[in-house]
């Protein structure tokens, strides 16, 4: 009898984009991002890239005046998303 025996390559990282626009509410962003870095931890690889963005890029304002810093949608470094 012979068994086969198939490696599967590390697929690569896939891109999360969360958009953020003034007054936004914190949990929709912190959440999704909690969610995704405890997928990571427990694949033991960064299986998501979670990217934070919005028009002008840099920090936006939430509904609780806390800030965070995005980047700009135009300058996604290889212009690709997976999911958004």
């Amino acid at each position: 009898m012979t068994i086969n025996c198939y490696f599967l390559t590390k697929a690569k990282s896939l891109t999360m984009a969360l958009l953020a626009y003034d007054g936004f509410q914190l949990l929709d962003v912190t959440g999704p991002v909690a969610v995704f870095a405890a997928a990571n931890h427990e694949l033991k690889r960064n299986a998501y890239r979670v990217e934070v963005l919005s028009p002008a890029g840099g920090a936006v304002a939430s509904d609780s005046g806390l800030a965070v810093q995005t980047r700009a949608i135009a300058r996604m470094p290889d212009g690709k998303i997976d999911t958004c």
